[in-house]
């Protein structure tokens, strides 16, 4: 039986629709940021921007449910190894 085209769905994968939710809140950051850059500076925009959108992604990452440090502590000894053999004095 063949189902009219009126009645079918359009499955889009979550993943594309992730992506274009991320796509147009870019573009209306980058919208407001053009409208506010005749009387903000740069340095201003940018501060705020980078706070928006940390304080976006926490949400999202605890609203996920997401451990915000990860599950794989073995990464944390790893990267404190090669920070530390690396004293900021020495130049290479």
């Amino acid at each position: 039986m063949k189902v009219p085209a009126s009645q079918r769905a359009i499955w889009i994968p979550v993943g594309i629709r992730y992506m274009i939710v991320a796509v147009f809140f870019f573009s209306l950051m980058s919208l407001m940021a053009k409208l506010v850059a005749p009387t903000i500076p740069t340095g201003q925009i940018v501060l705020f921007r980078s706070a928006v959108g940390a304080i976006l992604g926490y949400w999202w990452v605890r609203m996920v449910g997401i451990p915000l440090w990860g599950v794989n502590k073995t990464w944390y000894y790893r990267e404190y190894c090669g920070w530390s053999s690396k004293p900021p004095w020495k130049k290479r």
